[in-house]
């Protein structure tokens, strides 16, 4: 089964939605919908913010085969983290 990919697909604009949403939180970037795409230009874009720091990726979504971890098989969303 195929995806269609432009479906997934982030726009520039909408990345700021995204970092406006984890204001509150300590995640840099919160709920964006899992695709290649995506998970590769938010992990650039916060690169290009924070050089040199580690980035972290949590994966979201249902937990299907165990309460307490998502896996990325299972997730939906992301949230991207900069460790100090």
């Amino acid at each position: 089964m195929k995806f269609n990919t432009d479906l997934w697909k982030v726009s520039e604009e909408d990345f700021t939605f995204y970092l406006k949403k984890a204001w509150e939180f300590k995640s840099i970037l919160k709920g964006i919908p899992l695709s290649d795409l995506n998970l590769n230009h938010s992990k650039w874009l916060v690169r290009a913010f924070h050089k040199g720091k580690r980035i972290r990726v949590r994966y979201r979504g249902k937990r299907l085969s165990h309460p307490n971890h998502t896996l990325k098989s299972e997730a939906t969303h992301f949230d991207v983290y900069v460790t100090r």
